[in-house]
Protein backbone atom coordinates (compact mmCIF):
# COMPACT_ATOMS: atom_id res chain seq x y z
CA UNK A 1 0.00 0.00 0.00
CA UNK A 2 2.95 2.48 0.99
CA UNK A 3 4.54 2.60 -2.63
CA UNK A 4 1.01 3.93 -3.81
CA UNK A 5 1.65 7.28 -2.09
CA UNK A 6 3.23 10.46 -3.31
CA UNK A 7 5.29 10.75 -0.31
CA UNK A 8 6.78 7.56 1.99
CA UNK A 9 7.16 8.54 5.37
CA UNK A 10 8.90 5.61 7.69
CA UNK A 11 9.89 5.85 11.53
CA UNK A 12 13.19 4.43 11.77
CA UNK A 13 11.95 1.10 13.73
CA UNK A 14 9.70 0.16 10.30
CA UNK A 15 10.57 -2.62 8.68
CA UNK A 16 9.96 -3.42 4.58
CA UNK A 17 8.91 -6.66 2.52
CA UNK A 18 6.62 -8.14 -0.33
CA UNK A 19 3.07 -8.39 0.79
CA UNK A 20 1.86 -11.79 1.01
CA UNK A 21 4.78 -13.11 -0.18
CA UNK A 22 5.64 -16.46 1.16
CA UNK A 23 7.25 -19.02 -0.72
CA UNK A 24 4.99 -20.99 -3.57
CA UNK A 25 2.67 -17.99 -3.77
CA UNK A 26 2.22 -14.69 -5.67
CA UNK A 27 3.03 -11.80 -3.91
CA UNK A 28 0.28 -9.01 -3.22
CA UNK A 29 -0.98 -5.55 -3.56
CA UNK A 30 1.02 -5.08 -7.35
CA UNK A 31 4.09 -5.56 -5.54
CA UNK A 32 5.56 -7.16 -8.93
CA UNK A 33 4.27 -3.38 -10.69
CA UNK A 34 5.21 -0.50 -8.52
CA UNK A 35 8.18 -1.82 -6.81
CA UNK A 36 10.15 -2.05 -9.38
CA UNK A 37 8.85 1.66 -10.26
CA UNK A 38 10.40 2.78 -6.77
CA UNK A 39 13.71 0.70 -6.69
CA UNK A 40 14.48 -0.75 -10.02
CA UNK A 41 14.29 -4.38 -11.22
CA UNK A 42 16.99 -5.87 -9.48
CA UNK A 43 16.39 -4.63 -6.25
CA UNK A 44 12.99 -5.16 -6.43
CA UNK A 45 13.50 -9.15 -7.73
CA UNK A 46 15.87 -9.55 -4.95
CA UNK A 47 12.93 -9.01 -2.29
CA UNK A 48 10.48 -10.60 -4.07
CA UNK A 49 12.22 -13.75 -5.16
CA UNK A 50 13.96 -13.99 -1.90
CA UNK A 51 11.38 -12.49 0.54
CA UNK A 52 13.43 -10.06 1.73
CA UNK A 53 12.96 -7.37 4.42
CA UNK A 54 14.46 -4.19 5.04
CA UNK A 55 14.91 -1.69 7.59
CA UNK A 56 13.92 1.76 7.56
CA UNK A 57 17.60 2.92 6.78
CA UNK A 58 18.24 0.66 3.47
CA UNK A 59 14.38 1.80 2.78
CA UNK A 60 15.67 5.26 2.48
CA UNK A 61 19.09 4.51 0.88
CA UNK A 62 16.91 2.53 -1.87
CA UNK A 63 14.45 5.46 -2.36
CA UNK A 64 11.56 3.19 -0.97
CA UNK A 65 10.72 5.71 1.64
CA UNK A 66 11.57 9.79 0.82
CA UNK A 67 12.32 10.47 4.81
CA UNK A 68 13.08 8.21 7.70
CA UNK A 69 12.11 9.90 11.51
CA UNK A 70 12.07 8.85 15.10
CA UNK A 71 9.85 6.24 16.11
CA UNK A 72 9.09 8.23 19.54
CA UNK A 73 8.62 11.18 17.45
CA UNK A 74 5.57 10.22 14.84
CA UNK A 75 4.09 13.23 13.56
CA UNK A 76 5.42 15.94 15.34
CA UNK A 77 8.94 14.94 13.28
CA UNK A 78 7.50 15.94 10.38
CA UNK A 79 6.99 19.68 11.12
CA UNK A 80 10.28 19.82 12.38
CA UNK A 81 11.32 18.72 8.99
CA UNK A 82 9.28 20.78 6.93
CA UNK A 83 6.52 18.35 6.82
CA UNK A 84 2.94 19.16 5.31
CA UNK A 85 1.51 21.19 7.86
CA UNK A 86 3.45 24.44 5.62
CA UNK A 87 0.93 23.51 2.68
CA UNK A 88 -1.54 25.99 2.78
CA UNK A 89 -5.11 25.54 1.99
CA UNK A 90 -4.99 27.65 -1.12
CA UNK A 91 -1.65 25.99 -2.32
CA UNK A 92 -3.83 21.99 -2.60
CA UNK A 93 -4.71 22.40 -6.39
CA UNK A 94 -1.32 23.18 -7.03
CA UNK A 95 -0.05 20.80 -5.48
CA UNK A 96 -2.18 17.95 -7.15
CA UNK A 97 -0.93 19.40 -10.54
CA UNK A 98 2.46 19.57 -9.43
CA UNK A 99 2.57 15.65 -8.13
CA UNK A 100 1.14 14.80 -11.74
CA UNK A 101 3.79 16.28 -13.45
CA UNK A 102 6.81 14.41 -12.91
CA UNK A 103 7.84 11.35 -15.78
CA UNK A 104 6.06 13.84 -18.07
CA UNK A 105 8.61 16.14 -19.28
CA UNK A 106 10.54 15.41 -22.95
CA UNK A 107 13.95 14.40 -21.03
CA UNK A 108 15.30 11.64 -21.84
CA UNK A 109 14.85 9.75 -18.50
CA UNK A 110 11.00 11.49 -19.19
CA UNK A 111 11.81 13.85 -16.02
CA UNK A 112 11.33 17.36 -16.08
CA UNK A 113 14.57 18.84 -16.24
CA UNK A 114 16.51 16.04 -17.57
Amino acid sequence: MALCCDIRIASDDARFGPAGSCPGHHPAAGGTQTLPRAVGTARALDMLLLNRWIDADEAHKIGLVNRVVLAESSFPGLDENGGAHRLPSSGRPVCSQTVRCPGTGYGPRGGIGT
